[in-house]
């Protein structure tokens, strides 16, 4: 005659199971590659079959499927950087939409770092959130991760007129 100790089973079972799932967890930490989002796997570069990887290899990049705010960061020279504020309004023009054609993308600087990078050239970094990604023509520019650019930081809203007094006035005192 066989007897079971059900309550007994029942934890051995339980164990075992605990058991496999952190075998589970442990192939998954070494064998594969998990997103923290949902999104669209673009690669790197071209991969095999096999193919071996070194750890912290950069192969692929997973962008979102749903954007929260879009930010913008610029890289501003310390020189004649003074008057920079929060608030101040931004014209992006993007490498892969031409201004002429597509128009610039607004924004506003939201915050900006107190000291510079020191890597070559002084360089303040600044943030700037966009109002959309609608141009300056109303046209819709495609979103992609790492866009690249030049920003316009608009320190003040002057008229042609100013700014010919500001270049007379340079020419008086030289």
């Amino acid at each position: 005659v066989i007897t079971y100790d059900l309550p007994m089973q029942k934890r051995l079972l339980q164990m075992q199971r605990q058991k496999l799932l952190e075998t589970i967890k442990e192939w998954e930490s070494v064998n594969s590659i998990k997103s923290p989002m949902d999104g669209k796997v673009s690669l790197i570069k071209a991969m095999s079959v096999n193919q071996f990887v070194n750890l912290d290899e950069h192969i692929l990049t997973v962008s979102p499927l749903q954007y929260g705010a879009i930010i913008a960061e610029c890289h501003l020279p310390v020189r004649n950087s003074g008057r920079l504020k929060e608030g101040m309004e931004v014209y992006l023009h993007l490498e892969n939409y031409p201004s002429r054609e597509w128009g610039q993308l607004k924004g506003v600087v939201e915050s900006f770092s107190e000291t510079p990078r020191m890597d070559g050239e002084r360089l303040l970094n600044v943030k700037v959130s966009l109002d959309g990604l609608v141009s300056t023509y109303g046209r819709n520019i495609d979103f992609k991760q790492e866009m690249s650019g030049h920003a316009e930081i608009i320190l003040e809203d002057v008229s042609l007129l100013q700014r010919l007094g500001y270049s007379f006035k340079d020419l008086l005192q030289n």
